[in-house]
């Protein structure tokens, strides 16, 4: 008898110091901390001139990021981002789609350009003020940031003044 006392009271002390413990929220689905929302940014720009003064071109690629600790070997390259270029001066917008390994090209007017990157759980990046003169051949290569496990927009704009 007195055996059986001292279980049920050792599982009683046991049962109510547990209930003590401060209680966290766990989701059966997601374990670790929620990842930030990562904001876009160039990687280069550079713009060489071509014999063709009839028009201009921009090409290169758009790569991603998932998360903070990404290093330039793990982007990945986003595949049909949609990249919208807004003519100021003539508010033309005209777009292309980023093939398979995230390259894109287009064959462009001369002006200044507002260039929108847009990709699905990925944060917007807008390139304003980017000025493309006859004969030009810019190639910009860009990474987007993830929205990130929070949900929350971080989107980014930034100007150039060339």
């Amino acid at each position: 008898m007195n055996n059986i006392f001292s279980i049920f009271t050792f599982i009683s002390i046991l049962l109510i110091s547990i209930s003590c413990l401060p209680k966290y929220k766990y989701s059966p689905y997601f374990h670790a901390v929620p990842s930030p929302s990562l904001s876009g940014e160039i990687l280069s720009f550079n713009t060489t001139k071509v014999k063709d003064t009839s028009c201009s071109y921009i090409k290169e690629q758009v790569l991603g990021r998932d998360n903070v600790y990404d290093t330039y070997k793990s982007f990945n390259t986003l595949e049909y981002c949609v990249i919208l270029f807004i003519h100021q001066t003539q508010n033309d917008t005209t777009y292309v789609l980023s093939d398979n390994q995230g390259k894109f090209e287009k064959k462009l007017q001369a002006g200044i350009y507002t260039i929108r990157f847009i990709q699905n759980d990925y944060n917007i990046l807008e390139i304003q003020y980017l000025s493309i003169k006859l004969g030009d051949y810019a190639m910009l290569n860009v990474i987007l940031g993830s929205v990130g496990s929070s949900g929350q927009k971080n989107n980014k704009s930034i100007k150039i003044e060339n």
